[in-house]
């Protein structure tokens, strides 16, 4: 599923990823994998936009989405600008999946809290139901995810009020640093969701790795701990739905942070397979 927008804004700066993956040939490569793929678009309808309208409007168009490939026993895969998407995607998941966060940043902020304004600053408080909860429950459909079945993984740059807020929080926090035992030990609180999502923001990946965006951080993960991960999560727990997201090819100079989406795209459908 291909959502090409950032910020309300049609294939422009992370909203052009998306489109590059595919052209670049990402579903080739699953398909040489041996995987059946349908490219599914999610377009705004909008004639009057703003970001926050496009946004949820994406959202609750890529739910239905979400749903009718349940529906047609075909895995989710979302290629989307923002990490708002997410709010559409977990809604129209069956049930209610635990969610697992890779991104350099923890995305906890809200309306109140937020210095930027950035909606995409404020995607999973969305998810949890800290804030938009009318316009998510009512336009999207979503059943805010519960805490404990949150799990952020590789994120390391927060403002103080996402770190005060998570020192008080059962959101697991997995730094570029744990563990595999403390991987282990978050998986086995996961899986009595019986299912899980999977997002992707690719600023996860250290600066080493290549530039996903311009809000790359240092000290992340290197693309081979995100495969292993993902391996080991879909070893264990069914993957509802997964995404890849924020990616901005125009900062990708030499190509590398591509190459990174295709091997995580790739080991997410291989894992998701495994249930299916």
């Amino acid at each position: 599923m291909q959502v090409p927008y950032d910020s309300g804004q049609r294939s422009v700066r992370m909203g052009a990823g998306p489109l590059h993956l595919v052209q670049k040939g990402l579903l080739d490569r699953l398909t040489e994998a041996g995987h059946t793929i349908r490219l599914v678009e999610v377009e705004s309808r909008l004639e009057f936009a703003t970001e926050i309208s496009v946004a949820f409007e994406l959202a609750a168009t890529l739910a239905a989405a979400v749903r009718q490939a349940n529906e047609d026993f075909r895995f989710p895969l979302v290629l989307a600008g923002n990490c708002i998407s997410a709010v559409g995607t977990v809604a129209g998941c069956e049930g209610q999946p635990a969610v697992v966060w890779f991104d350099a940043h923890s995305d906890l902020n809200t309306p109140e809290t937020s210095l930027s304004g950035y909606l995409d600053g404020m995607a999973l408080s969305a998810l949890i139901g800290r804030c938009w909860s009318m316009i998510t429950r009512k336009r999207v459909g979503l059943k805010a995810v519960p805490e404990r079945l949150v799990a952020l993984v590789g994120t390391r740059d927060l403002d103080q009020v996402e770190r005060e807020y998570l020192t008080n929080s059962p959101i697991v926090v997995l730094p570029s640093s744990s563990t595999d035992s403390a991987l282990e030990d978050t998986l086995k609180r996961l899986e009595i969701a019986g299912a899980i999502y999977i997002h992707v923001d690719l600023d996860v990946l250290d600066p080493s790795v290549g530039r996903a965006n311009l809000f790359a951080a240092p000290c992340g993960l290197q693309v081979e701990q995100v495969v292993s991960m993902i391996d080991r999560m879909g070893a264990r727990i069914p993957i509802a739905a997964a995404a890849l997201t924020a990616y901005d090819p125009s900062v990708d100079s030499t190509g590398s942070m591509l190459d990174a989406a295709f091997r995580i795209g790739r080991a997410i459908v291989d894992a998701a397979s495994r249930h299916r």
